[in-house]
């Protein structure tokens, strides 16, 4: 990429034969491309617009991160479930030679070097230390135990600063002795809103680390917590019913009276060692998911009592009641349908499981449909109008992951982590498209619709509140437009036949926005005409196109903008 007008980066050059680049590390003319099962791959790129491959080693395990120093590489393997940390001389890039290894009980995710140490991280790893002075027979000196999942690394001076995964936050080791390792500070804010319910003017919010906060969205420009109830295992979710709030949580089901918000009186306690991932609640019953479907009697609040157990072959996350049924996200497994007529006996009557082992996270359903999100796999749709013969009659891609889905009228809201929130048009839903999307903060865990037609969304750090005011968008009513010219990246990509092209505007604005050959000949327009601010999308249709790379390009005339595609028929 060319960066010196940061305000108009482009590919310059790009390197075929690599087909996986999982760890890059520049050292004079060459990159070092951890590259997955090819192991480390040494690309020329002297030259920024004709990158060359000019070396190339396998290693016993996938390549997945890589650091140099001089003349050697080192290189963090994943051999499923053991790792391995490997030396290989670069004294000649054209001929890597492999020289000393240790294995690893995990995975090595992060390399960083300081002189003659190595230093590694990786899940169940830690941060370990690694003198290389004899090449050919590294040797650990030194462990430190960072209490979490470290992913990444970086020196500065005698510290390491380690991403230590989603719990933990970010640690800082002093390294001045490698050989005595010591935690010197820790970083950590929460960033766990999951799940959100709207009741009246409240969004009772579901923190799986600070359980259950209260906000007020009476006044959408002035949204404040009103209330909060910290639970030791957080919170997964919450239904609301009346006066009370049911939040399920690692360790079981928490029943709060919740009338007065700034002083929450917990009155009723279901313990559940397995935890508990989702709570709907409906009459005096309140059905929960936690290795089983649990049927809970709640009719006495202070005292819930289990009356029942639904078996399902995989493991439920989350659960969607519609009529007399609950329906079930069964994680790696599918989707079950669980006959709940009898409280004290329900009966599994259902399964779809079409898409063994890709997780299912959610479920909502409308009429004879049930909108299901396959992590990975899109929105998938199934006719559920005979329960015990569930069948798929659509499905449709989504950028980011699709993780929560709530359904209403003839649009699905899906929660797409971090794609954001997309709109789904439903009103065939043999033929569903997507109409609108709002590229969210963070990453986006599930959707919540209110009365007055207000979305709201888990969004890790943030609780947002949307509106869908236009087939083509999703506005914000309490944050402000795009401030930058942005083209996204196009999803899928490689694609076949049809990819989605999304861009966003600061301002309303005359573009074109094309597709061109690799000569820089123009084969399609997209668009060309005034569109004002905001968050757009299209769809490249390639069905007619032969296969190879493209370039789709935008241009305002003051900005100019591309990004490679790749069409594979």
């Amino acid at each position: 990429m060319e960066i010196s007008d940061l305000e108009g980066i482009e590919e310059i050059g790009y390197e075929e034969p690599v087909r996986t680049a999982l760890g890059i590390v520049i050292e004079g003319d060459y990159a070092y491309i951890a590259a997955g099962r090819d192991g480390l791959r040494i690309v020329n790129v002297s030259d920024p617009e004709n990158p060359e491959q000019i070396g190339n080693i396998d290693t016993l395990g996938r390549a997945i991160s890589v650091a140099v120093s001089e003349d050697l590489a080192f290189v963090g393997e994943d051999q499923h479930m053991s790792g391995r940390f490997t030396v290989i001389s670069v004294a000649d890039p054209a001929n890597p030679e492999e020289l000393g290894y240790i294995d690893m009980n995990n995975r090595v995710e992060g390399i960083s070097v300081s002189d003659s140490i190595v230093f590694l991280v990786g899940n169940r790893i830690g941060f370990k230390a690694i003198s290389v002075a004899d090449p050919e027979n590294p040797v650990e000196v030194d462990r430190f135990n960072t209490e979490g999942t470290p992913h990444s690394i970086v020196i500065h001076d005698n510290y390491a600063y380690v991403a230590n995964g989603w719990d933990e936050g970010l640690r800082i080791v002093s390294i001045r002795d490698p050989e005595n390792l010591q935690g010197v500070g820790h970083y950590y804010e929460p960033g766990g809103i999951r799940r959100v319910t709207i009741s009246g003017s409240r969004a009772y919010i579901a923190d799986r680390y600070r359980g259950l906060r209260i906000v007020d969205v009476n006044e959408l420009e002035n949204l404040h917590e009103i209330g909060s109830h910290q639970f030791e295992d957080g919170a997964s979710s919450v239904a609301v019913s009346g006066s009370l709030a049911y939040v399920a949580s690692r360790d079981g089901l928490h029943i709060l009276n919740v009338v007065n918000p700034d002083s929450l009186e917990e009155i009723g306690y279901y313990r559940h060692d397995n935890g508990i991932s989702d709570v709907v609640v409906a009459g005096d019953y309140a059905y929960l998911a936690n290795g089983n479907l649990i049927v809970t009697d709640i009719s006495d609040p202070a005292n819930p009592e289990r009356i029942g157990i639904g078996e399902t072959p995989g493991y439920p996350y989350q659960l969607c009641l519609s009529g007399s049924y609950i329906y079930v996200a069964d994680s790696r497994t599918g989707m079950g349908i669980i006959d709940i007529q009898d409280p004290a006996n329900p009966e599994l009557v259902g399964y779809w499981d079409e898409l063994q082992p890709w997780y299912i996270f959610d479920v909502s359903v409308s009429g004879s449909y049930a909108y299901v999100t396959v992590h990975g796999n899109g929105l998938h749709v199934l006719d559920v109008s005979e329960p015990e013969n569930p069948v798929e009659v659509a499905a449709i891609q989504t950028p980011g992951g699709p993780w929560g889905v709530t359904v209403l009228d003839t649009l699905a809201y899906v929660a797409d982590r971090n794609g954001g929130l997309r709109v789904v048009n439903i009103s065939d839903p043999e033929t569903p498209e997507e109409v609108g999307h709002y590229n969210t903060p963070g990453s986006s865990w599930s959707v919540a619709l209110s009365d007055d037609g207000l979305i709201y969304v888990a969004d890790d750090l943030n609780l947002g509140v949307y509106r869908f005011t236009d087939p083509a968008r999703v506005n914000n009513p309490s944050f402000s437009m795009p401030s930058s010219f942005t083209l996204s990246p196009s999803y899928p990509n490689p694609f076949n036949s049809q990819t989605r092209i999304s861009y966003q505007l600061p301002t309303e604005t005359h573009l074109h926005l094309g597709l061109y050959d690799i000569s820089g000949r123009r084969v399609m327009t997209l668009f060309e005409g005034i569109r004002p601010a905001g968050v757009w999308s299209t769809t490249l249709d390639g069905s007619s196109l032969t296969s190879g790379v493209y370039f789709v390009k935008i241009n305002s005339g003051e900005v100019k903008m591309s990004q490679k595609v790749v069409l594979v028929q």
